[in-house]
């Protein structure tokens, strides 16, 4: 079995550690901290978007994918994915920040409401698919008062204690069953 997992995000050091990359940021964890180091690949790069591959021990096959594009154009990354790995829409895998989520949850799911997330309409309108599997990743503040508007946070920088809650117990348990669904 393949899974193309993809960690949507902005490219740059700006942008790097921001609510936004949520996605390319659990990539990035998923890799380091799940995988025994050396059983993923050097990084390969195109110009739309970079990758490793890693075999886990029962022969399944992760392809790990950091598109180089911005948010709101990762449906170019996407779609040079997809011609690239000659891949079918399920197998793969969208990593993403979602701002109806609270910090520190992760869900999976497959659905076609795109919930206003314009890397997600992206995806749609440049492969014409809209029903890919998603680990949705949590970015809203549990302790806000009023509901901020999620453009008013988004590219903000994650403060280090919320960054270990985004990438802590609740990316392991999304990796697992992403793993055992997979």
């Amino acid at each position: 079995m393949r899974k193309i997992l993809v960690g949507l995000g902005n490219p740059g050091a700006k942008y790097e550690n921001t609510y936004h990359n949520a996605g390319a940021l659990a990539l990035e964890g998923i890799m380091a901290r799940m995988l025994p180091e050396g059983d993923i690949s050097p990084e390969k790069s195109f110009p739309l978007f970079g990758f490793h591959k890693a075999e886990i021990q029962n022969g399944d096959i992760f392809i790990f994918v950091k598109p180089k594009t911005f948010m709101n154009d990762s449906g170019l990354a996407v779609k040079a994915v997809l011609k690239y790995f000659s891949a079918k829409p399920s197998e793969v895998i969208i990593l993403h920040d979602d701002s109806d989520l609270n910090l520190g949850t992760i869900k999976i799911s497959e659905s076609t409401n795109l919930a206003g997330h314009h890397g997600l309409i992206s995806i749609g309108n440049e492969t014409g698919i809209s029903n890919f599997k998603r680990m949705r990743i949590g970015i809203r503040n549990p302790d806000e008062k009023i509901r901020k508007k999620a453009e008013e946070f988004v590219l903000k920088n994650i403060p280090k204690k919320k960054m270990e809650l985004l990438l802590g117990e609740a990316l392991s348990a999304g990796w697992l069953e992403l793993r055992k669904n997979s």
